[in-house]
């Protein structure tokens, strides 16, 4: 049953690591937390306590990331500016709808408790309602502060399970945060595309380009290099 799943899984690496992750008997949840070793030594059972030893462990990493950056850094590329101004458009029900429709159905839900599963089964009926409070929050210039909230789960990598060390944290958003994030990031990607923002060296986070289009410019770089005529030493 497992090479017949491996074979349908075919080039998808999603459903590849899926039954590679089945056979070697790995579950996708992780076990429970009952025990932390906290910054004293000393090991907690408390669930209370174990979240704020975690939170405060998490905090402290990022505090510890930003306090060795130099504020009097320059910006980076500071002969990319763009003249133009930036007009954010408007959206409609209809791209809330097509937006909402092409979210994931299995990922966790937010702090809201709303999954996307949920949200793509009432979006007929919340399209124009949506649209319109998105649209106020572009015209504001304000993301709703509610919606900046984060339901944040420590993910074990590996180690001793008892060491805050051996997690990682994953932020779980608002379905609707990722809506409006989905909405902002296809118009600011559109404006920066449309003034060459961006450097051609540049595959990831970007549409259309990928991991195959850096392996094909170095390939068609190393041939040419290959088949160019030996230069002559004078």
């Amino acid at each position: 049953a497992i090479a017949r799943e491996g074979r349908s899984a075919g080039s998808d690496p999603k459903k590849a690591w899926s039954v590679m992750n089945e056979m070697a008997n790995r579950s996708k949840r992780s076990p429970k937390i009952d025990r932390l070793t906290d910054s004293n030594g000393a090991t907690i059972h408390d669930e209370s306590a174990i979240c704020n030893e975690m939170n405060h462990y998490f905090s402290r990493i990022i505090e510890d990331l930003t306090s060795h950056l130099d504020p009097g850094l320059p910006p980076p590329w500071p002969d990319r500016g763009i003249a133009a101004s930036f007009f954010l458009s408007p959206t409609t029900p209809r791209e809330v709808f097509d937006v909402v429709s092409g979210l994931e159905s299995r990922k966790t839900p937010g702090c809201d408790g709303i999954t996307n599963l949920t949200l793509k089964r009432i979006a007929f009926n919340i399209v124009d309602v949506l649209s319109a409070l998105i649209n106020k929050s572009f015209d504001a210039g304000v993301f709703p502060r509610v919606l900046k909230t984060a339901l944040v789960v420590p993910v074990f990598k590996k180690g001793d399970r008892k060491l805050p060390a051996n997690y990682r944290p994953i932020s779980l958003v608002s379905s609707i945060s990722k809506l409006i994030e989905k909405l902002m990031h296809s118009r600011m990607s559109a404006f920066l595309d449309r003034h060459s923002f961006f450097s051609d060296a540049q595959y990831g986070f970007r549409s259309r380009v990928g991991c195959e289009d850096a392996l094909a410019g170095f390939l068609s770089e190393l041939y040419e290099s290959q088949n160019a005529p030996p230069s002559r030493s004078r």
